[in-house]
């Protein structure tokens, strides 16, 4: 009976460990479903790849110019 009690203590260990590392799985799974769509789509539609990177490029341009222009500051010292 105890060879019992303890094969059901090492399943839940099992089960505990599993469920935790289940949302690393996950995300590693998305990575490189990630990776492998990025991929695909440069090797059939290169087009798509240089128009992203184009509208990344001007994203980040616009966004670092409205930073810049939303946080002046008027000289307040004497």
């Amino acid at each position: 009976m105890e060879i019992f009690l303890l094969l059901l203590d090492d399943l839940d260990d099992l089960f505990h460990a599993f469920r935790l590392s289940l949302p690393k799985l996950f995300g590693f799974l998305a990575a490189c479903s990630l990776f492998g769509a990025t991929v695909f789509t440069t090797m059939r539609w290169p087009w798509l790849l240089i128009f992203g990177m184009l509208l990344i490029a001007v994203s980040l341009a616009v966004r670092s110019v409205a930073r810049d222009t939303t946080a002046t500051r008027l000289k307040t010292d004497p």
